[in-house]
């Protein structure tokens, strides 16, 4: 499998190289093509917290900046199995969670790494996602960046990520090679589908992009 290893020097180095899978490259690709100027959020999912949402949200977000050489956003949403800080090598306080709770600024929160990504750690896990706050904070994000990629808890099993796709203009889902029933992927389609949320693609790790 060919991978993509990206790693430059600029205001903060990274524990550790961030490597691109080809599945990942191709769904970043169809991202680029399919969202216009006016659809910049996405929320990356899957259908356990296994399912390595995060790590494929993380390597979207280093694809994107890289492909389409504009400022890119990436925002730990799961508040019970945050991981973009772990992923990123960054402090996951403070983050999305204080913007929401209004105990820090929003632009308080805002991790620059090399590379054109912004990461937002999850911060507060005991704040509520309320579609207004989180809403606003989408905004003035969409309003500085090209794109926004969510690393969200799954939509089966967490109403936050529910929130998060009425924000969002499409979903990727994450999976995990040979792990997964087709019922369960089924499942996960129609919950999507029920959420009017436009399903971009599929990441399998291990596999091949869908």
């Amino acid at each position: 499998m060919r991978a993509l290893a990206l790693k430059e020097h600029g205001e903060r180095e990274m524990k550790a190289t961030i490597r691109v899978s080809e599945a990942v490259l191709q769904v970043s690709a169809r991202l680029e093509a399919l969202l216009g100027r006016d659809k910049s959020v996405v929320v990356v999912t899957g259908y356990d917290d296994f399912d390595g949402a995060s790590e494929v949200a993380a390597q979207i977000a280093v694809a994107l900046a890289r492909l389409s050489e504009a400022p890119v956003a990436l925002v730990d949403a799961n508040r019970d199995f945050p991981q973009i800080h772990e992923w990123m090598d960054l402090p996951n306080s403070p983050g999305f969670g204080d913007v929401l709770s209004g105990k820090i600024d929003e632009f308080a929160v805002l991790q620059n790494t090399p590379g054109g990504v912004t990461v937002i750690s999850a911060g507060d896990a005991g704040s509520v996602l309320a579609a207004p706050g989180a809403g606003r904070f989408f905004d003035k994000l969409k309003a500085r960046h090209r794109y926004v990629i969510i690393a969200a808890a799954p939509v089966l099993e967490a109403s936050d990520t529910v929130t998060l796709c009425s924000l969002s203009d499409g979903a990727v889902l994450a999976l995990r090679s040979g792990l997964r029933h087709v019922p369960e992927i089924k499942d996960v389609q129609k919950e999507l589908a029920r959420l009017n949320t436009q399903l971009f693609g599929a990441v399998i790790r291990g596999g091949k992009s869908e």
